[in-house]
């Protein structure tokens, strides 16, 4: 019997991408799909920019009436996720196969975690993911050290420092920057 109602469940993964007329952003919509096929929700948070994104790739589309900046767009993009486990990520990110399943096990053996991705260095000489000028495994926090991107000697208050070596496995990392984490919704709506 079809009386013309259908159940919308909840998608496992929610990614979350604020874009600012990110002209890769299309890329990045085709990795997913072409690694994780429909199953995640993707949502585009585009913060006020000068091309408007136009849904795509199955993404739904929230257009800021002004800029926000990329940390608030983020929220807003968390806030509408309807899967309990989101990633937040770049408008510029590729994904490997079997990076979905790999995710979701993570988080459902360890709900109360942040997980963040493993980042290829790439920069305009070097677009090459066979070849990254460095490989980032989240970041650290360095308070009250000598500054290493200043003279010698300089005290520094706050500073983080990607980490460019693997650290051991479930090892802590204090600072989240750039974009490639997941949580569950629940955990991050507490932080707030």
């Amino acid at each position: 019997l079809n009386c013309g109602y259908a159940l919308q469940m909840n998608p496992p993964l929610s990614i979350v991408i604020a874009s600012h007329s990110d002209r890769d952003l299309p890329n990045t919509l085709a990795s997913i799909r072409a690694t994780a096929g429909d199953a995640p929700e993707v949502i585009v948070v585009d913060d006020a920019g000068g091309n408007p994104v136009t849904a795509a790739h199955g993404a739904t589309v929230i257009r800021n009436t002004h800029r926000c900046g990329v940390g608030p767009s983020r929220h807003i993009g968390v806030l509408a996720a309807r899967g309990e486990v989101v990633l937040i990520i770049d408008a510029h990110m590729r994904f490997l196969p079997g990076w979905y399943d790999a995710l979701l096990e993570r988080l459902a053996a360890h709900p109360d975690w942040l997980v963040c991705g493993v980042c290829l260095g790439l920069d305009a000489q070097h677009l090459d993911p066979n070849k990254p000028v460095g490989m980032y495994h989240g970041a650290t926090i360095n308070v009250l050290g000598l500054d290493g991107n200043a003279k010698p000697a300089k005290t520094q208050v706050f500073e983080a420092i990607w980490n460019k070596t693997a650290p051991e496995d479930n090892a802590e990392i204090c600072c989240v920057m750039g974009a490639s984490y997941s949580f569950h919704k629940s955990w991050f709506l507490k932080l707030m």
